[in-house]
């Protein structure tokens, strides 16, 4: 069967797949020439090759460059967390932090922030109608990070801490003072919910206000009967007779009857019964009427006491205090205070709201207090993962920079192996890693010198791979131990060479002919910057640039993490001391002399031990996470690119919390470039062809690699004819593969060369099993057999 191509075209026609089976086949083209998206092969052009051969090896080229690419995402966005009906407690431009109090940025809220629940009403009295205003001074709990006693899970959470802080107040505020006395059976409506001003003597005075409510406020006629849902139960209720003069009435619930006068409260039927008002109703005829409130709540506001509530009779709301503002018997401000930390909640207080949790209000229960989230989330995917692993003798350490690129579990510091104290090396991947700035880096064979170089926040851990300096040719070679890549020969010209890092230009002084060393400006640093801003510092550097134990004696290396620096998203003077350290100690106590982690301080808080007894966490004021093992002597930190917010919120009952506007970011690709070199002679790798992955581009008669890959054949055209050309896979031994890509003539290699350029643009697989033969048929349309 065969496929025929347009070429450039992308009209194919499907064949039958071809012998042959190897570890490589051409359907995963281009791997194993391209491997996690790195260019990893040599294109070979003979020496003797025809210019088409050369025009083929561009195109293939080309599209390796093109799949020499790595996907990664960008930052997202967390987004705004709102609620309904609510306020943030935060103030615009000022959010609310980790260690800060929760009435940092706002202080009170009133009917402009919360125009439902805080409206301003009015209530009449014999003298005139009076209007009164509402609002509540925020409370002072600060959010912290810990194990609380009281808690049941034995693990440390964010929360807000009411242990020692200012509870919150609600306040009704009347302009004009008013003497509620004279307001009997009058409606109020306190932060929600509506009462009746009882009219009941000695419940209403210029330091005691008594309220009633009612689970159903409802008027009955006289001499009618109604049926009644009280929560699930049927309740009946008739009114016999009523006097509107006297403000008596009979009435008859659930079987039971009794005489009962108006702005008191009786138990009828089971049924707890306030009696509002008697009064004439003339609709539609005249006759007498019972306003009741059946099911009826009183709650007793009197200055210097706890808030009072209940029916038949009263009980204290623990933490709750009310201060009655008063003179010549009028009343100029009603305030509740309320300490969340003394409010029982089935018998129990509690002295913290976790995020995710709320605190309502025990007096109205009409709004709450919720601790909604944080942002970004102690674990989110947008924050930079930073590990320190001392699991073994070395220190190592685990980061991403600027570019997106992870330099994984590099050796930072090694430990004593043999116990005596000295000797102690500082090793990335097993090359010295020099610390100390402006130090002589070595590129010498066996003692190749790792450093560190900062871009402007852009961070790389480098190695000089190679300084060769003679009288004819000069220049080094860098690798990155993120990307695994060593640069081409950079030039060395007048003693130095220059090479370009996230557009920031670094020189490499080679100070004599034949040495093997060189010094960088701007200097090697002893610190990293992570893809987020952070600024990751190590700290006990002696004087020949590495870490030496001996030198510090008994004290200990450290790991300084600066949270505020120039290269993240936050901006502003911190409130917080912004140098959190991670302190890494060396015992020679210890059998087997790994490194340990002795102690994790941030803002001189230490860590709170979980419930495993190994591990431990922390949350710095700026919002940074670590947790550590001291079982397996690990540390991960998670670092936000922002300082994290705690999303703290005054709102209805019934409101929820949502978040809008939050993105993943999307995602973008990492070209890797294509090293110059990459293409060369088949004269200069024909005695190790078998070291590399090869594309080898011309047939034997021009390109001696070919020719071997054929056995040599005595004719070399033997196998090829006019008009055709192959793409062949060989196993060359040592793990390596080569692809051969040949034909008749110069013309016909030119055609192959442009079908395995555009195979995973054709669509369907042109190319599959271990080779494939072409044949033009026309200027524009080939056909691709397998073999």
């Amino acid at each position: 069967m065969k496929k025929i191509v347009a070429i450039g075209a992308g009209a194919t026609m499907l064949g039958a797949t071809i012998f042959g089976a190897m570890a490589a086949d051409l359907s995963d083209y281009p791997s194993p020439f391209v491997k996690d998206g790195k260019f990893n092969t040599k294109i070979v052009i003979g020496a003797k090759a025809q210019t088409p051969d050369v025009i083929g090896a561009i195109d293939i080229a080309n599209s390796l460059q093109f799949a020499s690419r790595v996907a990664k995402d960008l930052p997202g966005s967390s987004g705004a967390v709102t609620i309904d009906n609510g306020v943030s407690m935060a103030a615009s431009g000022r959010d609310i932090y980790m260690g800060d109090d929760i009435n940092v940025t706002k202080q009170v809220v009133t009917s402009s922030d919360m125009p439902t629940l805080l409206k301003s009403g009015t209530v009449t009295n014999e003298d005139g109608t009076y209007t009164y205003n509402q609002q509540i001074v925020l409370p002072g709990g600060s959010v912290a990070f810990g194990d609380v006693s009281t808690d049941d899970s034995n693990d440390p959470f964010v929360y807000v801490n009411w242990a020692s802080n200012d509870g919150y107040k609600m306040k009704v505020i009347f302009p004009q003072a008013t003497n509620l006395t004279l307001a009997d059976n009058e409606q109020i409506t306190l932060f929600g919910k509506t009462y009746t001003v009882s009219g009941t003597s000695g419940e209403v005075t210029s330091t005691k206000v008594t309220l009633y409510s009612a689970a159903l406020d409802q008027v009955f006629t006289a001499g009618e009967s109604a049926t009644v849902d009280m929560s699930g139960t049927p309740v009946d209720i008739s009114v016999s007779g009523a006097n509107s003069d006297a403000g008596t009435a009979v009435l008859t619930i659930n079987g039971e009857t009794k005489s009962v006068s108006k702005a008191n409260t009786y138990t009828i039927g089971g049924q707890k019964v306030y009696v509002n008002d008697v009064f004439v109703t003339t609709v539609p005829t005249p006759s007498a009427a019972v306003r009741l409130f059946i099911g009826s709540e009183k709650i007793v506001l009197e200055n210097g006491n706890s808030v009072q509530v209940g029916s038949t009779s009263t009980s204290d709301i623990s933490g709750t205090t009310v201060t009655i503002t008063a003179g010549s018997g009028k009343i100029s401000q009603i305030e509740i205070d309320v300490q969340p930390r003394n409010v029982e909640v089935d018998s129990n207080t509690r002295d913290y709201t976790k995020v995710g949790e709320e605190f309502v209000d025990p007096v109205f229960g009409t709004f709450k207090l919720l601790f909604a989230s944080l942002t970004p989330e102690l674990m989110d995917a947008s924050r930079d993962v930073i590990k320190l692993d001392t699991a073994d003798p070395y220190l190592k350490l685990t980061f991403t920079n600027k570019d997106g690129n992870t330099y994984n579990g590099l050796r930072i510091a090694e430990g004593n192996t043999s116990g005596d104290g000295t000797g102690v090396s500082v090793v990335a991947n097993n090359d010295p890693l020099l610390l100390l700035g402006g130090a002589t880096i070595s590129g010498a064979s066996g003692n190749k010198n790792a450093f560190i170089v900062d871009a402007d926040g852009n961070s790389y851990i480098m190695r000089l791979d190679k300084v060769y300096n003679s009288s004819t040719e000069a220049y080094i070679k860098l690798y990155d131990y993120a990307t695994g890549q060593t640069t081409d020969k950079i030039t060395v010209t007048s003693g130095a060479a220059t090479y370009t890092l996230a557009g920031k230009t670094f020189t490499f002084t080679v100070p004599l002919l034949g040495a093997e060393t060189a010094t960088v400006s701007p200097a090697n640093v002893n610190y990293v910057y992570t893809k987020s801003g952070a600024k990751i510092a190590i700290n006990g550097i002696n004087s020949t640039g590495g870490i030496d134990l001996t030198n510090l004696g008994d004290t200990n290396i450290t790991v300084n993490l600066t949270e505020e620096t120039s290269y993240n998203d936050w901006s502003g003077t911190p409130s917080w001391a912004d140098d959190a350290g991670w302190v890494i100690t060396y015992n020679n106590a210890n059998s087997d002399n790994d490194m340990r982690i002795s102690t994790v301080a941030v803002n001189a808080t230490s860590s709170v031990q979980t419930s495993d007894s190994n591990k431990y966490e922390l949350v710095s004021n700026y919002g940074t996470f670590i947790k550590t093992d001291t079982d397996s002597y690990d540390a991960e930190i998670y670092y936000p690119n922002t300082q994290m917010v705690a999303n703290i919120f005054l709102a209805p009952v019934d409101s929820t919390a949502s978040t809008s506007g939050a993105s993943s970011g999307g995602t973008y690709y990492d070209t890797n470039r294509v090293q110059v070199g990459a293409a060369v002679l088949d004269t200069t790798v024909l005695s190790g062809y078998q070291d590399s992955n090869l594309i080898v581009v011309g047939g034997p008669c021009v390109n001696t690699v070919a020719a071997k890959l054929r056995n040599n054949p005595e004719n070399c055209a033997e196998g090829f004819k006019d008009g055709e050309a192959i793409i062949k896979l060989y196993d060359t031994g040592k793990g390596k593969v080569a692809l051969l890509v040949a034909g008749m003539s110069a013309d016909d290699t030119v055609v192959a060369s442009k079908i395995l350029a555009q195979a995973n643009a054709l669509g369907s697989k042109v190319l599959s099993g271990s080779e494939v033969k072409t044949q033009t048929v026309t200027e524009s349309v080939v056909t691709v057999q397998s073999a």
